[in-house]
Order: C-alpha cells, then sequence, then structure tokens
C-alpha cells in the first residue's frame, strides 16, 4: 500500500461569514505540514467547474467536508454544494477504479444536526466545531494526527497560539505584499498562511 500524500482537499463554503473558520481551516492544515488544495485555486475559464472539483478530490488522499451552511438563501432555497461535493467525494472513496480520498473528515456546527438533512451520513458522525475557529483547528489537527503514526504534529496549544498570533499579523502582511485583507482569494490565504509559518516557525 502506498504511503497516502499530504494533500486535502477543502470543501466549505466561501462567504464572508465563514471566512473566520476557512482561515482557521487553512491554517490548520499547513501548520501541520500538509497542503490545502481547493477548486477556488484554479482559474481556467475553460475549465468545467465539475471536472476540476473530480480532478482535486481525486489527487487528495485526504479531504475536508463542511456542511454546516445549509441555511435557505433570500429565494427560499438550501445551498447543495457542500452536501453535493461530500457526495462526489464519497463516491470517489468507494469506487475501487477511481480511488479517491482515502481519508475524510466531515464537520457540522453541532453534533447530529445532519440527522435533520442529510440522514444517509448516519455512522459517519460529523464532528462539530461550534462555528468556533479554535475548536476547528483542534479537531482538523487531531483528525490529520491520527494519520501520523511515525510523525506527531505540533499539539493544539501551539497552533492555537500561533493562530491567534497570524491573525493579529495578517493585516500587516496584507499590506506588505499588496493583498486585500478583507478580499483574500484563496491561494492568497495559503501564501499568507506558509510566509507567516516560514518567518514564525520555522520547523513547521
Amino acid at each position: 500500500m502506498r504511503t497516502p500524500n499530504r494533500l486535502v482537499f477543502i470543501n466549505c463554503p466561501f462567504d464572508s461569514d465563514y471566512k473566520p473558520l476557512l482561515e482557521a481551516i487553512v491554517f490548520a492544515v499547513y501548520a501541520c505540514d500538509f497542503t490545502p488544495k481547493c477548486a477556488l485555486e484554479v482559474i481556467d475559464s475553460g475549465y468545467n467547474r465539475l471536472t476540476k472539483i473530480l480532478d482535486l478530490i481525486d489527487l487528495c488522499d485526504f479531504s475536508l467536508h463542511d456542511i454546516s451552511r445549509t441555511e435557505l438563501n433570500s429565494h427560499g432555497l438550501p445551498r447543495f454544494n457542500m452536501p453535493f461535493e461530500l457526495g462526489l467525494a464519497l463516491g470517489r472513496k468507494s469506487s475501487k477504479r477511481q480511488g479517491g480520498s482515502t481519508r475524510l473528515l466531515v464537520v457540522d456546527r453541532e453534533p447530529h444536526r445532519y440527522l435533520e438533512f442529510l440522514s444517509d451520513l448516519r455512522g459517519c458522525d460529523p464532528l462539530a466545531h461550534g462555528d468556533d475557529p479554535s475548536t476547528a483547528i483542534t479537531k482538523v489537527r487531531d483528525w490529520l494526527s491520527s494519520s501520523q503514526k511515525d510523525r506527531p504534529l505540533n499539539g493544539p496549544k501551539h497552533l492555537l497560539e500561533w493562530f491567534s498570533r497570524f491573525i493579529k499579523d495578517l493585516p500587516g502582511i496584507c499590506e506588505e505584499c499588496g493583498l486585500d485583507r478583507h478580499n483574500l482569494s484563496f491561494s492568497d490565504l495559503v501564501f499568507s498562511v506558509r510566509y507567516w509559518l516560514e518567518l514564525n516557525v520555522p520547523s513547521a
């Protein structure tokens, strides 16, 4: 059996309300020496979005799916993108022909809330982050740590301390690099996390 790669596909909302959680998740993934990947990082008007998502799911041996945002929009419709991409990942994972993600984490806002809108996940037991970035960091770190047999990861206490410092330093990083703190692309967020870690945590 081959050693899993260290690529993590992230399937989550990208609106402004979710931004603190996205920043926490990306930071946790990178601080654990994994590489976050997302469909938003590929900018190609000629590349079919569904194909892009499937390619990333197949590329990454880890995938993280946040199904906490299912509220109705102004037209009375729910947001199906996250459950849809979770279904794609589960399908690829179970397909021997296609392969797909070998390790999968599902997170939600509250324990067992998913049973009200996605009962087929019964038994999967998504983890709850409570809309709290610190909790999300701990959950992601523990999930990634469970796959490391010979390579222990830094503990949650260190990651939480680093993340707090990173958030304080992020406006300065954006100013130095000419980025908009309030409108960071996924790629720019990953760059900022990597930049900060390289300066402040050389061994990360």
